[in-house]
């Protein structure tokens, strides 16, 4: 009793659990569009009860920049002088960081476009290289969602002195890629310490609502009845095995016992019976013949 006591304590003060999930990824590569539609209608619902969503954009890096200039120059593929780079044969690499950018602060101005956002740009733009821009502004238009703080989330994560070219800036969130060291060119997924890249999305599932074993999620609710009737359904149907099991040792040992009792029947010797013989009025046995 007191058990459950302590349970309703916990959920009613809403313990919000430190979890991060991190998700590495290269902007050329589309691998993680299955993960990214199939995660999208329940992320809000575990943010809310304190999911670190981590992204770890991959890039590339500028070696000679600093040799050449101590990334004082401005490079046409490169923000930071150098610091942080893209390539692409369609489009400057600025515009793929850019894009980095834009994806980030959408995260965390505007969390509840985040998915839909990404995988749109990644399904349409994507395919649009040297349309990526107006493409991605298409997507804010059409959905009559304004992008104030975004474009203000990008203006602001850029930092350096006021009369630098922005080109040559640092910028926080590209500081933040690099520390993560991110060089994978494929899609990766970690839940805290465990990596789940390979993981069939339901135990991937199943390992998120174990991280928050005492929130009210409710896709864990689903997932935990799911679970409950896999649960009823093996139990009975052991039951049913084990009942079959029990009739046929029922009707072998029967069997067997009936087949004891007919053995012993046919092979058991049979008992003399002496008949009495009449002659005349004098009853004669065999043993007075």
């Amino acid at each position: 009793m007191l058990f459950f006591i302590l349970i309703s304590l916990v959920q009613s003060i809403d313990v919000r659990p430190n979890v991060n999930l991190t998700i590495g990824l290269d902007f050329m590569d589309n691998s993680h569009l299955p993960f990214f539609e199939q995660f999208q209608p329940y992320f809000l619902d575990f943010k809310q009860k304190g999911l670190n969503l981590i992204i770890a954009q991959h890039l590339l890096p500028c070696y000679s920049c600093f040799t050449r200039h101590q990334y004082k120059q401005p490079e046409s593929n490169c923000f930071g002088g150098g610091q942080y780079c893209q390539f692409s044969e369609s489009v400057s690499g600025q515009t793929i960081l850019t894009e980095m950018l834009r994806q980030q602060c959408i995260l965390e101005e505007e969390p509840q476009y985040y998915f839909n956002y990404t995988i749109y740009f990644s399904q349409q733009c994507m395919q649009l290289p040297s349309e990526m821009k107006s493409c991605s502004e298409n997507y804010f238009l059409n959905n009559n969602i304004s992008t104030q703080s975004i474009d203000n989330c990008i203006e602001n994560s850029f930092e350096g002195q006021s009369d630098q070219f922005q080109s040559l800036k640092t910028n926080r969130i590209l500081d933040q890629y690099k520390q993560l060291q991110y060089n994978k060119t494929k899609f990766a997924l970690n839940l805290d310490d465990q990596d789940l890249t390979n993981t069939p999305f339901k135990q991937i599932m199943n390992q998120l609502c174990k991280k928050f074993e005492y929130a009210s999620i409710p896709a864990c609710g689903v997932i935990k009845a799911d679970s409950i009737q896999k649960t009823n359904l093996l139990e009975k149907i052991f039951l049913v095995l084990f009942a079959i099991i029990i009739i046929l040792i029922i009707v072998q040992g029967t069997l067997s016992l009936f087949s004891n009792l007919q053995f012993k029947t046919f092979f058991s010797p049979k008992s003399r019976i002496t008949i009495p013989k009449l002659e005349k009025d004098h009853i004669i046995q065999d043993d007075d013949v």
